[in-house]
């Protein structure tokens, strides 16, 4: 849908930094996950996308487990393999849930906490993304200045059009960084009116990759 803003950095040199290399990932899915919830604004969609490149026998490990059919889980997920070489595999791996509560945390912790699993994974690049769709009456401008403050960001990039607006900068919140001509960006969110009743309000760490 919106993905013209995400081109620009993807293709001005896309590359990834982190000044953690502990980060925990599932920390920075529940912290995105906090803001809506502290604001009353139900989750409708979590995605988590996992950008990897690994060995081909680290893929084949990986198909194992993804495809393993005494897995139980309710979380939606997909994932493709490009082979750069015969021996090296681009994987893009995407989790997706229609909520978020305590199963689908439990859920995606177990995935992270995999110890097979992270040592395929440990180098990956990872993108979280959370939206909600709420009342179309409440002020745009609102609740941007309430995703701003909350998660205290120095915003770089902003754009709007009628009906849709998105924004992206920094904030001490989360590790993860992509670097653009306006600095270090490490979060993005995006109003689009739906209708005359709803709006979407998305929220990504570092960029969001979802359709918003």
């Amino acid at each position: 849908m919106r993905v013209f803003m995400i081109l620009i950095l993807l293709f001005s040199g896309l590359f990834f930094t982190t000044k953690n290399h502990e980060q925990n990932y599932l920390l920075d899915s529940e912290i995105l996950a906090q803001f809506f919830i502290d604001h009353n604004y139900e989750i409708t969609n979590v995605e988590i996308v996992i950008h990897s490149y690994i060995t081909k026998d680290q893929y084949e490990l990986f198909e194992q487990y993804v495809n393993n059919p005494h897995r139980e889980h309710s979380l939606v997920e997909t994932y493709s393999g490009h082979f750069v070489n015969e021996n090296k595999v681009k994987l893009v791996y995407k989790i997706k849930a229609n909520e978020w509560k305590e199963s689908t945390q439990n859920e995606i912790s177990h995935i992270f906490s995999n110890d097979k699993l992270h040592q395929i994974l440990q180098n990956s690049k990872v993108y979280s993304c959370f939206q909600s769709e709420i009342n179309g009456n409440i002020d745009s401008n609102k609740v941007i200045d309430q995703i701003v403050d909350y998660f205290k960001i120095k915003v770089k990039n902003s754009m709007e059009e009628t009906g849709f607006k998105v924004k992206s900068g920094t904030t001490k919140f989360f590790d993860q960084y992509i670097p653009s001509n306006n600095g270090d960006i490490n979060i993005q969110f995006a109003l689009r009116d739906q209708a005359l009743t709803k709006k979407v309000v998305t929220v990504g760490t570092p960029i969001l990759v979802n359709e918003y």
